[in-house]
């Protein structure tokens, strides 16, 4: 097993070495791919009170990554601050109340949601 996990870790490395850059340049077009697909849908931020210890943090992230429409990959609980952040599918109604039902089975709250409007565009005279 340690042979096999060590065979792994170095793959990459040796095959920079031979000359071999297919790895790597899958894995930008992956990580290119990702990221494009993170930036999608309405940018969210949820003020939460109560929150005081890392179990808190890990109950709110469980129950946000449960409702639909959450992206998961952006989805970020913070103590700091007490705040959730992560993009959604949708920005509406029963989405803002999916988002606070989850923080409340929890065991907290709601303080405000702040979503992100995409920027206007300015007129040139």
């Amino acid at each position: 097993m340690k042979s096999l996990v060590l065979a792994l870790a170095l793959a990459p490395m040796m095959a920079f070495a031979a000359g071999k850059t297919t790895t790597a340049t899958t894995t930008t077009t992956t990580t290119a791919a990702t990221t494009a697909a993170a930036t999608t849908g309405t940018p969210v931020d949820v003020k939460i009170t109560g929150m005081t210890c890392g179990s808190c943090v890990q109950k709110v992230q469980e129950e946000l990554a449960k409702v639909q429409g959450v992206d998961k990959a952006t989805l970020k609980v913070e103590l700091k601050g007490n705040h959730a952040t992560m993009t959604v599918a949708q920005n509406d109604e029963k989405m803002m109340t999916a988002i606070k039902d989850a923080v409340t089975k929890a065991g907290f709250k709601v303080e405000k949601i702040d979503v992100a409007t995409a920027p206007t565009a300015t007129k040139k005279n």
